[in-house]
């Protein structure tokens, strides 16, 4: 009786321990997420607020402010989880940080992720089972996610050609390969709790206090692939095929509207299948999902190697801290996804069980199948990863066969799908083109869909020295679109000794090997230009390899490596905001959906009024400005006029009137045009055109951030006429015109009721080719309309349709210059519609 009670209050006593355990994390959780919550709400409120001069100023206070919240956060809960649930706090504390991170890039996106990796390990593993009709516990779960993955994306590929891409078609592909892993789920359950229990162990003997300084980087870095997707080049290519896929249920690779849209495209690839799925963009996901591999991936290669799990943990959070990361969260740029196929390639390939035969080679032959069907330069390092996997088998050839027997024919079949994802994009180029790598490369292969000239970017092309190199960390602007020291200082004061501390004795030949891809990719790369972004894929490789030097050595090296990792991780967080334009904004205005739309339309105004575009006119065709060609998310068919689309760029600007322009939208079938502020000193003459064919045909539509979204008609606008100049009393006006100072002078006011837009005209002449006259009207209510219009010699003529903001009733007209001169307004007229 005695020991029933004292079982039955022990029972009770564990379940209450228990409750705790899991009672203690939420509330952590939920004070990270208050506190965030409270954050975003403050910074909003201050924002809206502050007039843009003052927003400008305290851009980097708010930044800073925000990461402040972050730290305090994530130390306030590590101190409750070390005080209550010591055993477990490690562990608690990264899902925590996690589980804030998935919430604010969307709890759907990181879920169909998710599911997507799962289901590409089924496949693999499948696959893997198949090939050497073994069992599946002797599978290895890396060789399976990379192969897996590599098969998907060559299905993908081919489906890409046909009207099959349904988003429910997609789903129940996804769910096959989980659906057939479910008859080993007896078999694959003590797996994933065994490899849970040893992830614990792991987190648990990482210092505890270097594990929180870690997660507070590494986490506060990872929270910015919750922005949304405002990128130059997303907009204007990576985002098309989700779009395409979603809208037309293929892809059209249509060559004539943007060049690059042949080019490798796996990753793009990827983003469009999981986001058709998702039926929202998952880039900030799947860049999480590709970050958080890239570190796992980087801490197996350094447990290889006796790495403790302390400094395996530092090096790893290092790496978090390099700006360059942070650019690559907000983008779908491939840099990042050529890193993690580059160390998972190299991490099977150096693999102690590798073989010719082995699972590990179908790996590497996946990963670097991969990195080919993402970018050109993918090519080059499938073969540093093949060269890292010859060495490897010829140093370690067995002196008997191995047991693991390949069925030939099975084999071939496979490696024919891994070719056909390697190659699906240069075969298809070479058929539509002539070129294989279109656009690069064209005075060899001479397409006639492009200049007869090899692509390069000058802005980047310095030089290949050492000199070049060790400036690039110090005047980082001239060879990345980026402020100056965001390069990553590990790579200049650590990764060099880690080169060549890899000659001594102790270090484990797989370490060495890494010199290959690192160094060779660095030296081919670094010399064919020197742009930084570019030489990203191999700095996993690198951070990793800055464990060498802690193999074997003493505690004062060890102190001394660690101090210097220390700075530069400090060196980098000081500047990791430089890196890119969009971190001006503090990463908490990102959190909801109502934020994310928020900043689209204050980052990419053009892609908003694109998104209208879907919403009232599917299946329009837009045309683009030449500085914003961001029509990847229209539904319908975007036109640009710069180098995306040479012939029709040639076309657009040989036109030499207005007829000719209203000829040109006839013959291109335009619809709509967006058209924004041109630079009052680079003023182009077929904008110019165009603006004024606008003010006689366009309707506007919609404003947003200094672009103008218009609807062409067939037939003149009734204007009415509502001010002009010649109605002035004398007195206002000199005899042959009026004088605009630098000082703004308020002509008139004039009514705006029931008009839905006006026609500003302006005829004047400027007495300084530097300056620029300013065209006005304050309206009553909403924003003013105001425009640069450049100075140039002779009599300038200036005609633009704007929309009236809503509610708005009366206007005044002001006029006045930008510079130090005059200039003489010989006519103005404003017109209502």
């Amino acid at each position: 009786m005695g020991l029933s009670v004292i079982n039955k209050a022990d029972s009770l006593s564990n379940i209450e321990m228990r409750d705790q355990s899991l009672l203690i994390p939420a509330l952590c959780a939920g004070i990270l997420g208050l506190s965030h919550a409270f954050l975003a709400t403050t910074v909003g409120v201050l924002a809206e607020a502050m007039t843009l001069a003052i927003a400008m100023t305290l851009a980097s206070a708010m930044v800073l402010a925000d990461a402040t919240v972050w730290a305090t956060s994530i130390a306030l809960c590590a101190g409750l989880l070390r005080w209550l649930v010591p055993k477990q706090c490690a562990w608690w504390l990264g899902v925590i940080t996690l589980v804030n991170i998935a919430i604010s890039i969307g709890m759907l996106e990181v879920a169909t992720v998710m599911i997507w990796l799962f289901s590409a390990w089924s496949l693999g593993a499948l696959v893997i089972r198949w090939l050497f009709d073994s069992d599946i516990e002797r599978v290895s779960p890396a060789v399976s996610l990379v192969l897996g993955s590599s098969l998907w994306l060559a299905v993908w590929g081919a489906m890409l050609h046909f009207p099959v891409n349904d988003r429910s078609l997609h789903i129940a592909l996804t769910l096959l390969p989980l659906i057939m892993m479910l008859r080993y789920l007896r078999i694959l359950l003590p797996r994933a709790l065994h490899a849970s229990v040893l992830l614990r162990g792991w987190t648990r003997s990482v210092r505890f206090e270097v594990w929180t300084v870690g997660l507070i980087v590494a986490g506060w870095v990872l929270r910015w692939a919750s922005f949304p997707s405002v990128g130059y080049d997303d907009h204007a290519l990576h985002l098309r095929m989700w779009t395409e896929l979603f809208n037309l249920s293929r892809y059209s690779f249509d060559i004539n509207s943007q060049i690059w849209s042949v080019a490798p495209f796996a990753l793009d690839l990827l983003h469009a299948g999981i986001s058709l799925m998702a039926g929202a963009d998952v880039r900030g996901a799947l860049n999480l999902g590709l970050a958080l591999l890239m570190f796992l991936v980087m801490a197996r290669l350094m447990h290889g190697w006796a790495i403790s799990p302390t400094v395996n943990w530092s090096l790893i959070s290092l790496m978090a801290s390099t700006p360059l990361l942070g650019s690559l969260l907000l983008t779908l740029h491939t840099e990042l996804a050529l890193s993690v196929f580059l160390l998972s390639g190299v991490y099977l390939a150096t693999h102690p069980d590798v073989k010719l035969y082995s699972q590990q080679a179908w790996g590497v032959f996946a990963c670097a199948a991969l990195a080919a069907a993402s970018k050109l330069t993918g090519l080059l390092l499938g073969a540093a990863v093949g060269a890292v996997f010859l060495t490897m088998c010829f140093l370690h050839r067995p002196l008997t066969r191995s047991h693991e027997i390949l069925l030939p024919w099975r084999a071939l079949a496979i490696l024919s799908v891994l070719a056909f994802l390697a190659f699906h994009s240069y075969g298809l180029a070479w058929h539509l083109t002539g070129n294989p790598v279109f656009p690069l490369y064209n005075a060899i292969f001479a397409s006639p869909f492009f200049p007869l000239e090899n692509f390069r970017d000058g802005r980047w092309i310095h030089g290949f020295s050492l000199n070049n190199f060790v400036t690039a960390f110090f005047k980082t602007s001239l060879f990345i679109e980026s402020k100056d020291y965001t390069a990553g200082w590990q790579y200049l004061f650590l990764a060099p000794l880690a080169c060549l501390a890899t000659i001594r004795r102790d270090v484990p030949l797989s370490a060495k090997l890494l010199l290959l891809p690192t160094v060779g990719f660095f030296l081919v790369m670094f010399y064919m230009t020197q742009y930084w972004r570019y030489l990203f894929p191999i700095m996993p490789v690198a951070g990793a390899l800055i464990g060498v030097l802690f193999i074997r050595v003493s505690r004062s090296v060890v102190g001394l490596v660690l101090t210097v990792a220390a700075c530069a991780m400090f060196g980098n967080l000081f500047a990791f905001t430089g890196i890119s334009w969009l971190m001006s904004k503090p990463v908490s205005l990102a959190t909801t959906d109502s934020d994310k739309s928020a900043l689209i339309a204050q980052y990419a105004p053009v892609a908003d009024l694109s998104d209208r575009v879907s919403a009232i006119a599917p299946g329009a065709r837009v045309l683009y400005p030449y500085e914003a060609p961001y029509g990847a998310r229209l539904d319908g068919t975007p036109i640009y006029v710069n180098w995306y689309a040479p012939a029709r760029a040639r076309r657009f600007y040989s036109v030499r009137s207005v007829s000719g322009m209203r000829s040109y939208l006839a013959q291109e079938q335009i619809d709509f045009v967006i058209l924004g502020a041109v630079d009052p000193q680079v003023e182009i003459t077929a904008a110019q055109l165009l603006r004024e064919h606008l003010a006689l045909y366009g309707m506007a539509v919609a404003q947003q951030g200094g672009y103008t979204l218009y609807r062409i008609g067939d037939a003149e606008l009734g204007y009415r006429a509502a001010f002009r100049l010649e109605g002035l009393e004398t007195h206002h006006r000199a005899q042959d015109g009026l004088m605009a100072t630098p000082t703004p002078r308020p002509l008139a006011n004039f009514s705006s009721e029931r008009a839905q837009q006006a026609r500003y005209s302006v005829r004047f002449e400027c007495f300084s080719p530097l300056d620029s006259f300013i065209a006005q009207i304050n309206w009553d209510k909403g924003e003013p309309y105001y425009r640069l219009v450049s100075c140039r010699a002779g009599n300038i003529r200036f005609s633009e349709a704007i929309p009236i903001p809503i509610g708005a009733k009366r206007g005044t007209v002001y006029i006045s210059v930008r510079g130090d001169s005059t200039a003489k307004v010989n006519a103005l007229e404003i017109d209502l519609y």
